[in-house]
């Protein structure tokens, strides 16, 4: 691994079934990006491909036009 560019944790559904898990965005050796995240409920180490922000060209906060 050559950095980690961000990380969260997300706790959400206590009513239903519990989630918890801390994501980290990744770059590996190369440039390659990925997402990982722990399960801190189950345990387990998981893998899933980065994404990238969409480009809009339209400015923070959605497509509110000035008028």
């Amino acid at each position: 691994m050559a950095a980690i560019h961000d990380r969260w944790r997300i706790d959400d559904e206590w009513w239903r079934e519990e989630i918890a898990r801390v994501y980290f965005e990744v770059e590996l050796e190369g440039g390659r990006r990925l997402t990982v995240f722990h399960d801190l409920v189950a345990g387990g180490w998981f893998l899933q491909p980065y994404r990238p922000p969409a480009a809009t060209g339209e400015p923070p906060g959605g497509g509110a036009r000035r008028r």
